[in-house]
């Protein structure tokens, strides 16, 4: 169902047009409509709301109609990824999209252990309901599944504890037992489940400079949101590597190439370059612009490289990176 419905819904029924001292009346009825299906809110700019995520204050935000990017329907399994600068829209692809095929992106972002129900009463304000393949796999899932699922993720918080005391071959024994609950590929369906432990992983071995497992868990990030990899040496993750298919644009995948390049840059030297390429391209999508990347990416890159920086530590606390 497209988001620029008939303006004329439900039990609602046009009238005459009438005036007041020459001026139309403005039909409130339908201008609510036309707000509630079509408006964006957003922030200021997609950097101010990249930055606030994890502070108490919440960015100032703004709304407004942006009339071709009302009629892009919504999937959260998104080829394209919306950024804000100002009262500019910016639309990217976030993967290949063939000729003739819909771009789409989420009207609200699925959560890791969203169930079916929870991401339709999401959507329910604009009148439809989401048949990606993220919602028909939720939506098919066995009662029995979804719960030993949830009780491994339950158990991984234990296992995880806290930074300096977490069991994690633990917790890679439990993530390999979440992969098994999952029956499609990850390529055809991303398990959103796994990204954000597997994210932690990655912090975690490079506060302890372990970078051959920032490498491994890096990549299983990428791999759990759809990406698939393609490396000269499949069993080898230093191998030179590229993509036969992006993923979802989650705004963690900056961190991740920052991660994978400064990882390289001790063990792999020769992908450190491709690693920072991509973590431009990234940070350009999620954030519209590239201009402020040194600033804020780049420069704990450098800092983490060359001054001793934690960038599993940084990337924990510093709210922009969270």
């Amino acid at each position: 169902m497209p988001v620029f419905t008939s303006l004329y819904h439900g039990d609602y029924e046009p009238v005459d047009e009438a005036e007041i001292d020459g001026m139309p009346i403005i039909d409130t009825f339908l201008v609510d409509r036309i707000v509630s299906l079509n408006v964006f809110g957003c922030p200021r700019t997609s950097l101010e709301n990249h930055s606030a995520k994890s502070t108490s204050e919440s960015p100032h935000h703004t709304c407004g109609i942006f009339i071709k990017a009302s009629h892009i329907n919504h999937s959260c399994y998104s080829n394209a990824r919306r950024s804000f600068i100002g009262d500019m829209q910016i639309v990217r692809a976030t993967r290949n999209i063939p000729a003739g095929s819909e771009i789409v992106f989420w009207y609200a972002i699925p959560g890791p252990n969203y169930t079916y129900e929870k991401t339709q009463e999401k959507l329910k304000n604009w009148g439809f309901q989401c048949t990606c393949a993220i919602c028909q796999q939720s939506k098919k899932i066995k009662k029995n599944v979804s719960s030993k699922r949830l009780a491994l993720l339950e158990d991984l918080k234990a296992a995880f504890g806290n930074r300096t005391g977490a069991d994690l071959p633990k917790a890679e024994r439990i993530l390999n037992a979440v992969e098994k609950t999952y029956t499609e590929l990850a390529s055809e369906v991303p398990r959103l489940a796994l990204w954000h432990p597997y994210l932690r992983l990655t912090r975690i071995y490079c506060s302890k400079n372990q970078q051959d497992k920032v490498i491994e868990t890096a990549w299983k990030v990428l791999k759990s949101l759809g990406f698939e990899i393609k490396r000269q040496n499949p069993l080898s993750l230093r191998s030179p590597f590229d993509f036969e298919q992006w993923g979802l644009m989650e705004d963690c995948l900056i961190q991740i190439w920052i991660h994978l390049w400064t990882a390289y840059a001790q063990v792999a030297p020769g992908l450190c370059k491709k690693a920072e390429e991509y973590a431009k391209v990234t940070y350009k999508i999620c954030i519209g612009e590239d201009d402020t990347y040194d600033e804020t990416y780049g420069k704990l890159a450098h800092e983490a490289m060359f001054e001793g920086v934690d960038l599993g530590e940084a990337f924990q606390s510093m709210a922009f990176m969270r």
